[in-house]
């Protein structure tokens, strides 16, 4: 039985760089533990990426790290069918998230902007 393919995107050069490796290393660490289970095909995130991917017979594609190509990038995933996991950006429909949502979630720890819980 074939293995899906999944499109791997993260920026590989520039100022999101260390992004990309966070990105890469989970990958890599995802392919040590479960080898065999995806055919994981790494792109550098740039703005015509989407249209390269949505062609290539992708059963998912996981990345991004600029929100501004990933927001070009998920209208060309949902016209394709592709599921899409931003596990580096908040979510935006489409697509899923693994990154907290600043605007909607609050934090389940005290941050600067919110109170501290009181002890009894």
């Amino acid at each position: 039985m074939p293995v899906p393919a999944v499109a791997v995107v993260a920026p590989l050069t520039g100022p999101r760089t260390a992004a990309g490796t966070v990105l890469l290393a989970e990958v890599d660490r995802i392919r040590g533990g479960a080898p065999g289970t995806a055919d994981w095909q790494v792109f550098h995130e740039t703005p015509g990426v989407a249209h390269t991917v949505a062609a290539g017979g992708f059963t998912a594609v996981v990345g991004h790290a600029d929100p501004s190509v990933a927001d070009g990038a998920l209208d060309v995933y949902r016209q394709a069918g592709l599921p899409c996991l931003l596990p580096l950006l908040p979510g935006r429909a489409p697509a899923l998230s693994w990154a907290p949502d600043e605007l909607t979630s609050p934090a389940p720890w005290p941050t600067p902007r919110s109170p501290s819980p009181r002890r009894r």
